[in-house]
């Protein structure tokens, strides 16, 4: 069959209206599980300070004589830490025309880039806690503050390789972790590093990785490869929950742990008591205008923020991983 002489279809025509979707459709990631499973507490300064704390060993001799002279035992002073506040920013805008056109997939291009830049603001301080080694750092007026992130804090818990080195707090500030020569991801690593921070005192209830890590740990003895379940037609290639010797820890992904530069893969893998880590707010996330110099509406998304590390003998990381 044929279409009728001069028959006016829809190839011809003019003014017909786009076949454009209402659904704006945007897979990148959006979770924050460190920022998320951690506390929050109030800064006011620009360094923040916190005090740790230990107790004497137990003495399984401490007896005494009956109607003994009491005498003063020597005290031990707390130690004090901080950490730098970082301005995190966002700044965004559109023209007055775009915001009264009619859109497709949003009402207003102001509100839709407000609430990409809140996602993304998100995102980029949980990156800066676990996804980078960055020293704390006071600034200047022509250098921005920076937050020390969690890796270089940990000296007390750590496996890595032998010639790694650095990490830790000292004279107002931290140092950034020398990466070594990486090997694979060992389960001996993880328990040895569970039990020091059980050895501390430490109750770690999270175990913090990578996906290529991750995938390695879904590995380990005990859990195997892949496993079926018959009855629920499961497929099941995955652990989310480590049964250690000292405890429980839960198996969290994140897309925001360090990658090395040799293997590009995450290098890192945290073990974490969430009870002793919090993210320190001077300024809490917040957006405001910016003046209106022309034609146009701008903004400013912002926090300013610190990494507390409450006491760094509660976590643990295996550090120096490729993809073997």
């Amino acid at each position: 069959m044929a279409q009728p002489t001069d028959l006016y279809d829809g190839y011809a025509a003019e003014g017909i209206k786009y076949d454009i979707s209402d659904l704006i459709h945007n897979i990148s990631p959006t979770e924050t599980p460190f920022v998320s499973m951690v506390g929050s507490a109030d800064a006011t300064q620009r360094f923040h300070q916190w005090q740790t704390d230990v107790l004497a060993a137990p003495d399984g001799t401490n007896a005494a004589i009956e109607g003994n002279e009491a005498v003063l035992e020597a005290q031990t002073a707390t130690t004090l830490v901080g950490n730098y506040t970082q301005i995190s920013t966002k700044i965004f805008g559109v023209s007055g025309t775009l915001e009264v056109t009619e859109k497709y997939g949003r009402d207003s291009s102001l509100a839709y880039a407000a609430a990409k830049a809140a996602r993304e603001l998100k995102t980029d301080v949980d990156a800066a806690c676990t996804g980078v080694n960055v020293a704390s750092l006071a600034g200047t007026s022509t250098l921005a503050r920076k937050s020390g992130s969690l890796e270089t804090w940990l000296t007390s818990n750590v496996d890595e390789a032998t010639d790694s080195s650095g990490g830790g707090f000292s004279s107002g500030v931290t140092t950034v972790r020398v990466d070594g020569t990486e090997r694979a991801f060992a389960q001996t690593s993880l328990d040895g590093v569970i039990q020091s921070a059980w050895g501390n005192g430490a109750k770690p209830s999270v175990i913090l990785l990578g996906g290529y890590q991750k995938a390695n740990l879904s590995s380990f003895d005990g859990v195997g490869a892949r496993r079926t379940d018959a009855s629920g037609r499961t497929i099941i290639a995955t652990a989310d929950l480590y049964v250690s010797n000292f405890g429980e820890l839960r198996v969290v992904p994140s897309r925001h742990i360090r990658e090395s530069t040799v293997s590009a893969v995450d290098m890192n893998v945290f073990v974490i008591d969430p009870e002793y880590a919090k993210i320190a707010y001077l300024r809490p996330w917040q957006q405001y205008d910016l003046a209106k110099t022309g034609d146009s509406i701008r903004r400013q998304m912002l926090v300013e923020w610190t990494l507390e590390v409450c006491n760094e003998a509660a976590h643990g990381i295996i550090a120096d991983l490729n993809n073997s």
